[in-house]
Order: structure tokens, then C-alpha cells, then sequence
């Protein structure tokens, strides 16, 4: 049942990513799957690409969010900076993303009755990942050099301590 639910997650996640068409998935031990490919990110400033992998690891993906990694020039912030500048940009130096609030994905995944509720999920990965990368875009076209206030995120780096 596991299996059934964590082969549609990944084709579903891997249909939001294309490389030369279609993403590459690798098959790893252990059960996890790894997705990779470009997630097109459309601004009001532009329409940009960023390679993506999405770590999927069978049977605790429905409880652990997965983990998302993006790679692009215009990614902020800028290097070399300080850890905290960062965790303010949602966005680890090893590339990983925090994309989404652990105890939102719980929500997300809590009823996984069918092949709709793990389509939902893969969507609400996708654009989670998407509406990031797109501030990201954004900051990079508009010069900022620390994400907005005004922007809708959890706080992390910086803001968290103030």
C-alpha cells in the first residue's frame, strides 16, 4: 500500500520537474527516491528555471517532509555570507530548502485515502517550492539583499531572534 502511494508520489512530484523533457529519477537504498529536473518559476519580474531534487524516502514521506534542494545562480543570498542570512532566505548552504512548515505537510499528508490526496501532496510540494524560488527570483532581480517582511514565511535567521 506504502509502495503504491510513494511510486504516485514521485511520478506526480516528477511531472512538475523537466530535464530535456522529463526529470530523472534515481533509486537509492534504503527506499529513497531521488527526483530531479527543473521547476520553471514564473515572476511578475520574469520566468526563470532552477534545478531541483526532491529526496523521497519511501514509507516517511507521508510523515517527513521531503527534502527539497535547488540550485541556481540567482539563489539567494549572495556568498559568502553568514549562516543566519540564509536560514532569512529559507535556504541552508547545502542547498536544501525549507519549504514548507513540518507540522503544514503533516496536514497535507495526514489522509492519504487515494490517488487524489497524493496528487494534492505532490502539488503542494511543487508550489510550495515554486512560490520560494519565485521570492528568491525576485530578490535577485530587484538587488535585495534580505528577504521582505512582507513577504508570507515562517521566520527563520535573523527575524526569529528579533
Amino acid at each position: 500500500m506504502y509502495l503504491d502511494k510513494t511510486i504516485n508520489f514521485v511520478n506526480v512530484v516528477a511531472s512538475y520537474l523537466y530535464e530535456e523533457g522529463k526529470a530523472k529519477l534515481q533509486c537509492f537504498g534504503r527506499g529513497i527516491v531521488v527526483a530531479t529536473g527543473v521547476l520553471k518559476i514564473p515572476t511578475d519580474v520574469g520566468d526563470a528555471d532552477a534545478e531541483v531534487e526532491v529526496d523521497i524516502k519511501d514509507k516517511s514521506w507521508i510523515i517527513d517532509t521531503p527534502c527539497v534542494r535547488a540550485h541556481a545562480a540567482w539563489l539567494r543570498p549572495k556568498e559568502p555570507c553568514a549562516y543566519a542570512d540564509y536560514c532569512d532566505w529559507h535556504r541552508y548552504p547545502s542547498g536544501e530548502l525549507c519549504w514548507i512548515r513540518p507540522d503544514d505537510w503533516w496536514t497535507a499528508t495526514s489522509k492519504m485515502e487515494n490517488v487524489d490526496d497524493v496528487r494534492r501532496a505532490a502539488a503542494t510540494l511543487a508550489k510550495n517550492v515554486q512560490s520560494l524560488l519565485r521570492y528568491h527570483f525576485i530578490g535577485y532581480v530587484l538587488g535585495l539583499s534580505s528577504w521582505q517582511k512582507d513577504w508570507d514565511a515562517r521566520p527563520h535567521g535573523s527575524y526569529e531572534r528579533k
